[in-house]
């Protein structure tokens, strides 16, 4: 039951803590770097760079909301199962353990794919272009 738990919590600052962090670290630097290069540019183009950071600032929060969102509720449930172990269920109380685990797995699973509906919703029209061009060629 203690391994059971540990590993659940390990389980959270891995897919969770530590993706998010990393995220939100390398967002910050890219948003830095992108403030740096406008400090740089003549003010029509500092109107459109600003426009990229606020793509660039979305993205990163969704990305990091899509994570706690899919992730948690899956790590959430196994404690669940993991500190009910020991307790005597019902066949029904059983299946309905069954069924949220896994609609919480096929929140977790669908993580990454969601990814790209955030980058295509929020990156702008530069993003959308770019991946038009992309599947073009």
């Amino acid at each position: 039951r203690g391994c059971g738990l540990y590993n659940e919590i390990a389980r959270l600052i891995v897919l969770v803590f530590i993706p998010s962090t990393l995220i939100l670290i390398f967002g910050y630097g890219t948003i830095r770097n992108v403030k740096k290069s406008r400090r740089k540019n003549s003010r029509s183009q500092g109107n459109i760079i600003h426009r990229i950071d606020q793509h660039l600032t979305q993205m990163v929060i969704g990305q990091i909301i899509l994570i706690m969102i899919s992730c948690i509720p899956n790590t959430i449930q196994c404690i669940y199962l993991v500190l009910t172990l020991d307790i005597e269920k019902s066949p029904l109380r059983l299946r309905i353990e069954i069924l949220s685990g896994e609609a919480t797995l096929v929140l977790t699973t669908f993580q990454s794919s969601l990814s790209f509906y955030i980058y295509a919703k929020t990156g702008g029209t530069l993003f959308r272009q770019t991946l038009k061009e992309l599947f073009t060629r």
